[in-house]
């Protein structure tokens, strides 16, 4: 909903203010998404959202080789079990 992009653009994405007005920094960081796709990397080494068990390890890996791009993750505990909560990327403030 929109207080969810709101939160994401005054945390993130003012400090690329004088870079990008909110549309297009928000146009930037899908075409980010796309073109880094770590849920397609994921998945085409056999790593799915499905409760699975994965190690963190090989998940960042993954992420390096294929992208190029250190990841930092996090997780959280659902239910009693701890899942793959975020993955990060960090870009600079041109959006590469």
């Amino acid at each position: 909903g929109h207080s969810f992009w709101r939160h994401e653009w005054e945390k993130h994405g003012t400090c690329s203010l004088s870079r990008f007005d909110q549309l297009s920094y928000f146009e930037a960081a899908l075409d980010l998404k796309n073109k880094v796709d770590i849920l397609l990397r994921l998945t085409e080494r056999r790593i799915f959202p499905d409760n699975g068990r994965y190690s963190s390890m090989r998940i960042f890996q993954i992420i390096r080789r294929e992208v190029s791009y250190k990841p930092a993750m996090q997780c959280n505990t659902k239910s009693g079990k701890q899942q793959l909560y975020q993955i990060h990327i960090c870009v600079n403030k041109q959006g590469k």
